[in-house]
């Protein structure tokens, strides 16, 4: 398995993963993003995903962004997309070019996965059949590194910058669930 990748830093090139050898291979940071155009770091992704997949000698190319989809070199090669978010209509819409990528992205793949049904039927005005696979977690690597708090905890991991996360709603609902539950903890985690 060859990962192409921007992310993480200092990871091996070569390792061994449930028996599968998995080779890295990193490739260098875009240019300076220009989100007003609808290049964003992933967006700018596309150049080495192209660059990476023309040379690779893979059997099947397995995409987990539109961007990648839209840009590898398939040479008739299998291809598969898995969706982890949701991508509405209206977010799409808010760059031509994002719109565009998005359409090739998902008209290219012999196949789609995403998360859940909600998100298969937030995706359904797109007109690509998609099947649900969910995302997996490997619970032997992710272990809880503490003992379960005595009292009630929500912990919320969305991204505060995402509108359709409603982080809003939460803190705004906060001292509502604290008055009927005072022991109850809110811990956020992820990019503030």
């Amino acid at each position: 398995v060859t990962l192409v990748t921007l992310q993480p830093r200092g990871i091996v090139t070569r390792d061994e993963i449930s028996g599968i050898r998995v080779r890295y291979v990193h490739v260098p940071q875009p240019g300076r993003p220009r989100p007003r155009y609808g290049l964003d770091e992933i967006t700018m992704f596309a150049l080495p995903a192209f660059a990476s997949s023309a040379t690779a000698t893979a059997d099947v190319i397995h995409c987990w962004h539109y961007v990648d989809a839209a840009a590898v070199v398939r040479r008739g090669r299998p291809l598969l997309l898995k969706i982890t978010g949701s991508i509405t209509p209206e977010w799409i819409k808010r760059t031509p070019l994002q719109d565009r990528l998005l359409r090739r992205g998902l008209r290219r793949p012999d196949g789609v996965w995403c998360n859940s049904e909600w998100v298969r039927s937030q995706m359904s005005g797109f007109g690509r059949p998609m099947d649900v696979v969910p995302a997996g977690v490997d619970r032997d690597l992710f272990r809880p590194v503490a003992e379960r708090s005595a009292g009630p905890t929500v912990l919320s991991t969305c991204a505060p910058n995402e509108p359709r996360k409603r982080l809003t709603d939460l803190i705004d609902a906060w001292p509502r669930v604290r008055a009927a539950v005072p022991d109850a903890r809110l811990r956020l985690a992820g990019d503030a």
